[in-house]
C-alpha cells in the first residue's frame, strides 16, 4: 500500500515540507529527501532514526532511550532523554574527527556504563574512547578495546585509564591453556584467581553484549563475573545464545 502523503509549508519547528503516513509508520521529507530538525525523520515499525537533509544520523549508544533533540546553531547535535535533558552531544570538528560526548541529568560529563566520557571517531574509522580526568581525557574503556580498529581486531587495544590491560580474550585462551596443561598430566586444572579489574572488565564485557560467543565462552571458564555482567545486563541467570 502506497504511503498516504501530506504536504505543506516548512514546519516552523521541524522544518519538514512532507510527512508520509505509511502502513507501519510516518515518515518526514523535505525536497524528496528526508528531513526532521527535531525528533524522528523514520518512525517505522519499531525503527526510529534521525535524519537531516537526507543524511541519517547515527544514534549514540547509550543504556537509555533518547531522541534526537536537534542541531544547534555551532552543528552540535543533542540527544535527550524523556525529561527533555541533554544527555549527548555529538559534532565533527575541522579536522574530520566526529566526537561523543555523554552528560548527566544535571549537564555535567558523565560516563557511559562503559566507563567512557567520550568517543571520537577517526576519519580512518578508528574509535577511541576517553574517561575525562582533571589533567583531561585518556583512554579508558571496560567493555571493549579503547583503541577500537574495526578493519582489523589485531590492531585494537585495552587500555583503561590510560594503561594498557588484557583482554577477556586472552584472559580466556590463558585459561584454556592451563586446563589443556592439566589434562596433559591427568590432573584437574588449577583454580584461577582472578585480579579485581579482570574481573570488572569481563562483567562489563558480557553486560554489552550477553548473547555472544565470547560471553558462552567466559560463563564456562569465569561463572562469578559472568553472572555479575548478566545481572548488570538485567537479565534472568542463563546461560547466553549461542549463534
Amino acid at each position: 500500500m502506497p504511503a498516504e502523503q501530506t504536504t505543506t509549508a516548512p514546519h516552523p519547528l521541524e522544518g519538514w515540507t512532507e510527512r508520509r503516513d505509511h502502513p507501519d509508520g510516518v515518515s518526514y521529507w523535505r525536497r524528496g529527501e528526508r528531513h526532521r530538525t527535531v525528533g524522528w525523520a523514520v518512525d517505522r515499525a519499531g525503527v526510529r532514526e534521525a535524519w537531516l537533509f537526507g543524511r541519517r544520523i547515527p544514534t549514540p549508544a547509550h543504556p537509555e532511550q533518547l531522541g534526537f533533540a536537534g542541531q544547534a546553531a555551532d552543528g552540535v547535535l543533542e540527544w535527550q532523554d524523556d525529561d527533555g535533558r541533554v544527555r549527548v552531544l555529538q559534532w565533527t570538528t575541522a579536522g574530520g574527527v566526529e566526537e561523543t560526548r555523554y552528560l548527566g541529568t544535571d549537564g555535567a560529563p558523565e560516563a557511559h556504563p562503559g566507563g567512557y566520557h567520550r568517543v571520537r571517531v577517526l576519519r580512518t574509522g578508528e574509535r577511541r574512547y576517553y574517561e575525562d580526568t582533571a589533567d583531561g581525557p585518556r583512554l579508558h574503556r571496560l567493555d571493549g578495546p579503547a583503541l577500537e580498529d574495526a578493519g582489523n581486531a589485531r590492531r585494537s587495544r585495552w587500555l583503561e585509564h590510560g594503561a594498557p590491560v588484557t583482554a577477556p580474550e586472552e584472559l580466556l585462551n590463558a585459561a584454556k591453556r592451563r586446563a589443556l596443561a592439566a589434562w596433559n598430566r591427568g590432573v584437574d586444572a588449577p583454580a584461577h584467581v582472578l585480579a579485581e579489574a579482570d574481573a570488572e572488565r569481563i562483567a562489563a564485557v558480557v553486560a554489552a553484549e550477553p548473547d555472544c560467543e565470547l560471553s558462552w565462552e567466559l560463563s564456562i571458564a569465569f561463572p562469578t563475573p559472568w553472572i555479575a555482567g548478566i545481572r548488570r545486563a538485567g537479565l534472568a541467570e542463563r546461560p547466553p545464545v549461542r549463534g
